[in-house]
């Protein structure tokens, strides 16, 4: 592929891309940085930037994953306590820290004036819920702050509350997932939540030129590449200090036996689905919404004729609202058809006429129950993650009975009463 400009040597040798440029500065650099400073000395590297932004993120199927704590293990080689990746990689990294501490040993490689000898990790496994949390927290206050606000008088109770919180929501979906499911796969998330990174320097991931000076130009890089891949890592192009799993390797495979672990299984066994827990988090999410909708404002006024003494005249009458002890008052196929309209918005309204999807989602929850009815919803959005997904019909690995759920003819709006 040709250069996207002609790059002199000069700035080929002294890159300074970094975040807050001007927009064609910017453009200019991080250009330069791909096209021409990264060296990949035959040794692919991995592109969170540009191409595999949601690896260890959603299946094969391109479901959201989440990894299970159960399969975290703790690194010993770190400069910080409490550093988890899954197992097998964090048995991968230990080896990979061993290898280049005895080529350092055996002069294979230099062992001074280096970042890539002694190597321990500084960042690693990350929970998403703290940021997740804050995040849904922020989008109560733009709603109780502005929509609800405007419309408080028609706040009397959970059901009314979840149906003025349903229509603010049709309009900042596709900008602000509310599921997990949606919520991971947006860059407040970070790939670390994946359990298949590790990270061995804190450098700024904007910093283009710290890259080269401290990474690319480094006397071991080259073998740090082929150390790596022996491993089963693979090096992110625009962070050299940040390793992933490689889980079509040998090599991973190889460290994954033991935990009774294989590329088939994996998701399977060492990750949730976040679909499945996607209603029960809805309606947490409504409720406790809804309860601290009350706190701010436990009292609503309503304009209410005065009577037939009083004709054509009105008076105020308060109504007080009541903490909800839970989200029973809505039946569950009302939230079904809630969490399919929210999944519909997220995507960005890919499909067009939803009422026969979601009779047949229907159809499903009455004959199979929940779990099946959140699949097959999970099953038709999944597929509109990669924008690519957008461009062609049918979609990748799409059962004869999911492809009937793909004929586009007109929209419904997101309602739970």
């Amino acid at each position: 592929m040709a250069d996207s400009f002609e790059y002199p040597s000069t700035d080929i040798e002294n890159p300074y891309g970094v975040n807050g440029l001007p927009s064609l500065a910017s453009f200019y650099q991080r250009s330069l940085y791909k096209e021409r400073c990264y060296i990949d000395n035959d040794v692919r590297p991995i592109d969170y930037w540009y191409d595999k932004k949601l690896y260890g993120r959603v299946d094969d199927l391109q479901s959201s994953i989440i990894v299970k704590d159960d399969y975290l293990k703790q690194i010993i080689s770190s400069d910080r306590q409490n550093l988890f990746a899954i197992n097998f990689v964090v048995d991968a990294f230990e080896d990979l820290v061993e290898h280049l501490r005895v080529a350092g040993f055996l002069g294979q490689i230099s062992p001074t004036n280096t970042s890539l000898h002694k190597i321990t990790a500084k960042r690693a496994w990350i929970s998403y819920k703290g940021g997740y949390q804050s995040y849904i927290r922020t989008l109560f206050d733009v709603f109780a702050n502005g929509y609800g606000k405007i419309h408080d008088s028609k706040i009397l109770g959970f059901k009314s509350f979840s149906a003025q919180y349903s229509k603010f929501l049709q309009n900042s979906l596709t900008i602000m997932p509310l599921t997990r499911t949606n919520y991971i796969l947006t860059t407040k998330c970070s790939p670390l939540t994946s359990g298949l990174v590790i990270e061995i320097s804190g450098i700024n991931h904007g910093d283009d030129s710290a890259k080269v000076k401290t990474f690319i130009e480094d006397i071991n890089f080259e073998f740090y590449q082929k150390a790596a891949k022996k491993y089963g890592f693979i090096i992110d192009k625009n962070a050299p200090w940040r390793l992933t799993a490689d889980l079509f390797s040998e090599a991973i495979q190889e460290y994954m036996y033991p935990y009774g672990l294989s590329k088939e299984n994996l998701f399977d066994e060492a990750y949730n689905y976040l679909y499945k827990t996607d209603l029960s988090d809805l309606k947490d999410f409504f409720l406790t919404s809804y309860n601290s909708y009350v706190n701010i404002r436990p009292v609503a006024k309503k304009r209410i004729p005065r009577g037939p003494r009083c004709p054509g005249k009105t008076k105020i009458q308060k109504i007080y609202r009541y903490q909800q002890g839970s989200s029973n008052d809505i039946p569950d196929k009302k939230w079904i058809e809630l969490y399919f309209l929210i999944r519909h918005a997220e995507a960005g309204y890919p499909i067009g006429r939803t009422g026969p999807k979601l009779r047949n989602i229907m159809r499903i929850y009455h004959s199979k129950g929940m779990e099946a009815a959140l699949a097959s919803i999970n099953r038709i959005y999944r597929m509109y993650i990669y924008p690519v997904n957008y461009s062609y019909q049918p979609p990748l690995l799409m059962t004869e009975k999911e492809k009937d759920f793909t004929n586009n003819t007109d929209t419904k709006a997101i309602r739970i009463y």
